[in-house]
């Protein structure tokens, strides 16, 4: 359905895949939670860095680091979107 293509194939400018990956964050699954955090990273825009970085005050130990370089992506991603 949408939700595994969001997560397959994200791009920059996906913005209406990002409140459905928002709410895979809450998942159990670890790997769903981190596919998730990397497709927001690849969408990037202010709405999923906002969610990344909300994200990223609570989140578990083991999602850190793949939060932090969704976070890295995303502002690349939003530095291609300025003129």
């Amino acid at each position: 359905g949408d939700l595994r293509q969001g997560l397959a194939a994200p791009e920059l400018g996906h913005v209406d895949a990002v409140s459905p990956l928002s709410e895979l964050l809450q998942d159990h699954d670890t790997e769903v939670r981190q596919a998730a955090i990397s497709a927001l990273g690849r969408i990037g825009g202010p709405g999923a860095t906002r969610i990344l970085r909300a994200f990223a005050a609570s989140c578990p130990p083991g999602d850190r680091e793949t939060v932090d370089d969704a976070l890295t992506e995303a502002s690349i991603q939003g530095d291609a979107l300025r003129p």
